[in-house]
């Protein structure tokens, strides 16, 4: 009997400390954003609005030569964990939603358009996880 019981026990042990030694992910700060451009083909611009952020990892103002509008903290939309697109998640031009940085997006195989438009996006492209949408666009 004690010969099962010494194997059993090391065993729930090596468990026990297995567990203990996982390392929880930092998510990073929630973020709040603002879609600012949106062409339908996968091309995306947020801003954002509030939280704290790596100012690498943004364009600190960019001046949209589509329209001579000036914007501040913003950066292209490379990827959206879990969705190809932040229109997934009700999210259009405009609208105000909640997020977080991404340092290991996913490689999904999203269809894109076949031509895309020739739009003007910021240089700097990051990834987002955690997508909320927390405001509609006011006109």
């Amino acid at each position: 009997m004690s010969h099962k019981i010494l194997p059993l026990s090391l065993l729930l042990l090596l468990a026990i400390a297995g567990f203990q030694c996982k390392k929880k992910e930092d998510p990073g700060p929630l973020l709040t954003g603002k879609l600012i451009i949106s062409d339908g083909c996968s091309q995306y611009a947020v801003g954002i609005v509030s939280g704290a952020f790596d100012p690498t990892q943004v364009t600190a103002e960019w001046k949209d030569p589509d329209n001579d509008s000036v914007y501040h903290n913003v950066f292209r939309l490379g990827a959206v964990r879990g969705a190809c697109g932040i229109s997934y998640y009700g999210v259009g031009r405009g609208d105000t939603f909640t997020f977080r940085m991404d340092p290991n997006p996913q490689n999904l195989l999203c269809f894109v358009c076949a031509v895309l438009a020739n739009i003007s996006l910021p240089p700097v492209t990051d990834s987002i996880k955690d997508v909320t949408k927390v405001g509609l666009a006011v006109n």
